[in-house]
């Protein structure tokens, strides 16, 4: 009966320490998100260039995403599936999105001759290295954009047609349901 109790004791134990464990890592995203989100001190300037850096202009929604995280961390107190169907295609209409964005920006370069090479990746550093204003006025994608942007491996055309297929299946989906609607009505 006692082995029982101490058992018992042990396990509530432990579970409080992982409880808790996730309850402090979901305060300290949700505070480095706020932080970020308000622009609050160094902290938050840093942070906002660190996410500026890889997803430009959007990059409030990755600060969305963190504050997200740590409310389901603290209410939860597990991780979340990051890789579900939902998950996916999420971060395929982001990265179209950031994809669309950075293209954007190298064909203005392009039809101002601005552009120093071939690589994306190269004048996206570039601009980058330039005052921050032009940076913030320029890239609407950032460097994980100008990755996938990148013109010269046959792996990178790959990724760009794949980042692409979500708005296709969208349009595809949209246009059948209203085939549906179309002829169901009398």
């Amino acid at each position: 009966m006692a082995k029982k109790k101490r058992r018992r004791r042990k396990k509530a134990a432990e579970q409080i320490k992982i409880d808790l464990k996730f309850e402090l890592l979901g305060i300290i995203l949700l505070t480095l998100g706020i932080f970020t989100l308000y622009h609050i001190g160094k902290t938050g300037t840093t942070l906002i260039l660190f996410f500026r850096f890889f997803f430009g202009r959007l990059y409030w929604v990755a600060v969305a995403s963190l504050v997200v995280l740590s409310v389901f961390l603290m209410i939860k107190r597990a991780w979340p599936a990051f890789f579900t169907v939902r998950m996916t295609g999420f971060y395929l209409l982001f990265a179209s999105a950031l994809l669309y964005c950075h293209e954007r920006l190298i064909g203005s370069l392009a039809k101002a001759h601005e552009l120093s090479g071939n690589s994306a990746v190269v004048n996206t550093i570039r601009i980058w290295h330039q005052e921050e204003q032009i940076w913030w006025k320029l890239v609407l994608g950032g460097m994980c954009t100008a990755i996938f942007s990148a013109r010269r491996s046959a792996a990178a055309w790959q990724v760009r047609f794949y980042m692409r297929l979500p708005i296709f299946y969208l349009t595809r989906r949209v246009r059948k349901s209203f085939a549906f609607y179309s002829r169901s009505s009398p």
